[in-house]
């Protein structure tokens, strides 16, 4: 489900110009020739056409996406910005949606919002979609941004001129890209190059290159950005290189991003690197980074070292304590029960008692609140006490209470009495009312 996810990347600026329709958009003659010799004519053109000073050159390649999923800028039903589909093909479905009420624009995107929700458990269908590569070109005639967007949502072109190169296979767009990359062209583009060629489908050619820029690119910002389209490869000659990172790379922000592209690559091998990692990296903060992101996405095996490792390491202990608290599942939630019981150290079980006092079940509520009266420690029930003043009023006043009115322990009932006094609750107002009264 971590890899569900929908790719925001386009900002919302130049919508203006991108509504009065003031886009010229100038179409390749031959689409036959290769990417090369298209991008020459539209230079070419762009240098020739009086008035040009800045444009665009525009192509675009297929994918297979959730049906649901999309890149660019979401259109909503009060975006009355042209998709780029629409700008460079022409209107598709004419009228289909002019004549529709407000009411029914609003129920198709209602309907469209709820499907998104429900597959978040749910898979969604696979279909191909076009995503446009935008290349615009800035008054010094170099490139200065790059956008991507799939071709049904608007694109803000600041209205400046569009040349269109047409449809390009995934292996010359992604060659392109790369070729792109290797030219003398300021970081922030090479950034969106890298973007860009990760967004195409996976294949070999585009593994090979992010992990020659993972291993070589001197700019820190560059081999984050790298990691991070590396890990959607899913290639298992990725992994070594994602792991080498995560230990060995001198930048610490490097380190961490490495770590999360571990955690996301979708290979079997993936969760045992991640518990390598939290074993034995020789960097504490990317120890405790395996360990949060084993409780993301980890499973049984994970769970099994997190549970070990609140035996072994203190320090670290009380991370793999919140990564358990992060897991679903019964087997997560009793391991956490067990820790708040019978954890080695005092602040193991009071980190398992806090987390398990977060948890929406009945189970985790009811080992909390046994654990107020039934531990030995004080500082355990304290920590136990803190657990249940931190529920949900419903569920914490009318605990405080019975705390308040039948704890052995005259210190605990006086911290239940506390935690009242900080409940802007009713019942809390009532009850200290009739202490004072009483007393």
């Amino acid at each position: 489900m971590h890899r569900t996810i929908i790719i925001l990347m386009i900002s919302l600026l130049g919508a203006a110009a991108a509504e009065t329709g003031e886009e010229t958009v100038y179409r390749h003659p031959d689409y036959s020739g290769s990417l090369g010799q298209r991008w020459q004519w539209a230079e070419r053109k762009a240098r020739d056409t009086r008035d040009i000073r800045e444009y665009w050159i525009v192509y675009s390649f297929e994918k297979m996406m959730n049906e649901h999923s999309f890149t660019g800028s979401w259109r909503g039903v009060n975006d009355t910005r042209t998709p780029l589909g629409e700008l460079i093909y022409g209107p598709s479905r004419a009228g289909e949606t002019a004549a529709l009420s407000n009411a029914e624009l609003i129920r198709r995107e209602a309907r469209t919002a709820l499907e998104t929700i429900n597959n978040d458990e749910h898979p969604q269908q696979q279909v191909m979609k076009e995503i446009a590569v935008c290349f615009h070109y800035g008054d010094k005639g170099a490139v200065d941004d790059i956008r991507l967007s799939n071709m049904s949502l608007p694109v803000d072109l600041d209205g400046d001129p569009l040349f269109w190169l047409g449809k390009i296979p995934v292996e010359e767009s992604v060659a392109f890209l790369a070729a792109a990359y290797r030219g003398d062209v300021p970081v922030s583009v090479k950034k969106e190059l890298i973007t860009a060629v990760g967004i195409h489908p996976p294949s070999d050619f585009a593994c090979t290159f992010l992990i020659t820029l993972v291993k070589n690119e001197k700019q820190d910002t560059l081999r984050e950005q790298s990691l991070f389209w590396l890990s959607r490869q899913d290639e298992r000659k990725a992994l070594p290189v994602i792991i080498a990172a995560a230990e060995a790379d001198d930048s610490p922000d490097v380190r961490e991003k490495a770590v999360f592209a571990a955690s996301q690559i979708r290979l079997p091998e993936a969760e045992e690197a991640l518990i390598r990692l939290a074993e034995s990296a020789s960097h504490v903060h990317v120890r405790e980074q395996a360990v949060f992101w084993m409780g993301q996405n980890g499973g049984r095996r994970a769970l099994k070292k997190l549970k070990e490792l609140t035996e072994t390491d203190t320090r670290l202990g009380e991370k793999a304590v919140f990564a358990i608290s992060r897991m679903e599942g019964n087997e997560a939630e009793q391991t956490l029960i067990d820790l708040a019981h019978d954890a080695r150290t005092p602040a193991i079980r009071k980190k398992a008692i806090f987390w398990l006092g977060q948890k929406a079940s009945e189970k985790a509520r009811a080992a909390v609140q046994e654990t107020v009266f039934d531990a030995d420690e004080s500082e355990i029930q304290e920590a136990a006490l803190f657990a249940v003043s931190q529920m949900p009023a419903d569920l914490s006043v009318p605990e405080l209470i019975r705390i308040g009115n039948t704890h052995p322990r005259l210190a605990i009932r006086k911290k239940a009495i506390f935690w009242l006094g900080q409940c802007d609750d009713k019942r809390a107002v009532e009850y200290l009312s009739r202490l004072i009264t009483a007393h």
